[in-house]
């Protein structure tokens, strides 16, 4: 039971994550949209961008 329990937590954290990694990405790219908008799509583009790998913020780790 105590490890159904631990595993439904971890599930629970994982839906948690997830969905502020997407409320996240959804705001960024809003947030770009109307930089296109106000600054001109000429403005922003991908070339722009930093297409190095950069390290995760935020990291999940499980135990057995």
């Amino acid at each position: 039971d105590g490890d159904a329990l631990s595993f439904m937590d971890s599930v629970d954290r994982y839906l948690t994550l997830a969905a502020n990694l997407s409320s996240a990405l959804r705001q960024g790219w809003l947030e770009l949209a109307s930089a296109r908008h106000s600054m001109g799509t000429s403005r922003v583009n991908p070339i722009l961008f930093d297409h190095k790998p950069h390290r995760a913020s935020t990291t999940l780790q499980l135990a057995h």
